[in-house]
């Protein structure tokens, strides 16, 4: 399991913000929510975006508070009714937001990936953080031009956002295949909304690109250079658990 970890700092000002991007494959197994709290004890970030968190709309509240680090709220997105009956394991986002940050929240479930977000009220400004989810496997056998067409709808609504924006998660878009068609047209679209996608390493076991970050070209922030790609045992062990 990679992670993808970026610090972002306020231009001008001393204050740190972390994120951090796990796949994390169920967060309610008891083994991948303990690999959170050590990511959390080692790192200490103050937003983690989880995709694949495998939370349904049936989960428990007890279930929910038992994956729930101290010191955390865990905002939790699970897929609509739809999707669940065509694929019932997989899928769902959350995010885990250090307390006090005071926060607002929405979701998006488009044909072909899943969209959430969150808006944290920072000491100098606000930043809104949405989170993308699209399955390897899609569920609706969806073509390059429908994820197409809804990655220009969602970049659409993103680009309204009235202060800063950062999109995370895992896309599943082979970004390090240059030649790929669907990689090509994705980057142009993020072009022609002025987006600059900062990932250049692997962030999956078989060297793919498939976890980003993305922000305006004028972004006014500063994003640690270069990202780092954590591989933390505790991660890569659970690959081995399903």
């Amino acid at each position: 399991m990679l992670l993808l970890c970026s610090d972002i700092q306020l231009n001008p000002g001393p204050v740190n913000f972390t994120i951090c991007t796990p796949n994390i494959l169920s967060i309610l197994h008891p083994v991948h929510s303990a690999a959170i709290s050590d990511l959390i004890n080692s790192h200490h970030p103050d937003l983690l975006c989880l995709t694949e968190t495998w939370i349904k709309p049936d989960t428990t509240p007890v279930e929910l508070i038992n994956c729930t680090p101290p010191c955390y709220s865990l905002l939790s997105f699970p897929r609509n009714s739809y999707a669940n009956r065509h694929h019932p394991t997989g899928g769902s986002t959350a995010f885990l937001i250090r307390e006090p940050f005071k926060q607002f929240s929405s979701s998006t479930q488009f044909s072909s990936f899943e969209a959430s977000s969150v808006t944290l009220k920072l000491p100098q400004a606000k930043i809104s953080v949405f989170i993308i989810y699209r399955s390897s496997s899609s569920t609706y056998s969806i073509c390059d031009n429908t994820s197409l067409h809804d990655f220009n709808e969602f970049l659409s609504f993103a680009a309204t956002t009235p202060h800063e924006f950062i999109t995370t998660g895992d896309f599943n878009i082979h970004l390090d295949d240059p030649t790929d068609h669907l990689t090509s047209l994705f980057l142009s679209l993020l072009s022609s909304f002025t987006l600059t996608q900062h990932v250049n390493f692997p962030t999956h076991n078989r060297n793919h690109t498939l976890d980003l970050v993305i922000s305006s070209s004028l972004f006014s922030y500063h994003l640690s250079s270069p990202l780092s790609a954590l591989r933390l045992t505790t991660f890569q062990s659970l690959l081995n658990c399903h």
